[in-house]
């Protein structure tokens, strides 16, 4: 997989801010000549490990925002392997990335649908980025359980996925799991919290 990330400063803030910056990031097809890609799903984390989201507009552009330091991003379309990357996020900014397409066919359903189909698909078909999509969105329906079984299968194929231990821990401590909340959170803080930030 290609993908470029270029740092175009706007606006400087000090570095001790705490203050958040925004990334205006532009995704394209292939590489700096390809088409500008709509719909692409940025998922990240800022350096606090405050979760952020965006869909790419009809101009393959997204704006994100959090804290600075050490961002975690994964861009997400189907049809297109998922690109994931860290990235020192310091300023606000632009950025490019390339999306390469999937060896892959999709089939146009919805995580939804595919959840409701289980029983005709094998769950361990599943991607990680599937299960992670599952789990945002077990999460955002406030099933909490459904998203925690979904962030463990995501840290099983990945366990350096930053992301999805801290959406673990926020689904573990919603339903009272303190202990494991706790050692998710810990995980999550052992890969991407910078102590200097």
């Amino acid at each position: 997989m290609v993908f470029l990330l270029l740092a175009m400063v706007n606006m400087s803030l000090p570095a001790a801010s705490q203050e958040q910056v925004a990334e205006t990031i532009y995704v394209q097809e292939v590489d700096m000549n390809g088409t500008l890609l709509s719909g692409v799903q940025v998922i990240g984390q800022d350096a606090a490990g405050y979760s952020f989201e965006g869909v790419t507009d009809s101009n393959g552009t997204a704006i994100v925002s959090g804290l600075p330091g050490a961002w975690q991003f994964l861009f997400v379309k189907d049809g297109y392997e998922p690109l994931k990357f860290s990235s020192n996020v310091t300023e606000t900014g632009e950025g490019v990335v390339y999306l390469q397409k999937s060896s892959q066919s999709s089939d146009n359903t919805t995580l939804a649908e595919q959840n409701s189909q289980e029983n005709q698909t094998s769950a361990k078909s599943m991607s990680m980025q599937e299960w992670y999509n599952l789990g945002i969105s077990m999460q955002k329906e406030g099933k909490y359980a459904e998203a925690a079984e979904a962030f463990d299968e995501v840290v099983r194929i990945d366990p350096k996925f930053a992301m999805a231990w801290y959406n673990k821990y926020v689904a573990l401590r919603e339903l009272g799991r303190n202990s494991e909340a706790d050692a998710a959170l810990s995980e999550a803080k052992n890969l991407s919290y910078d102590a200097s930030l």
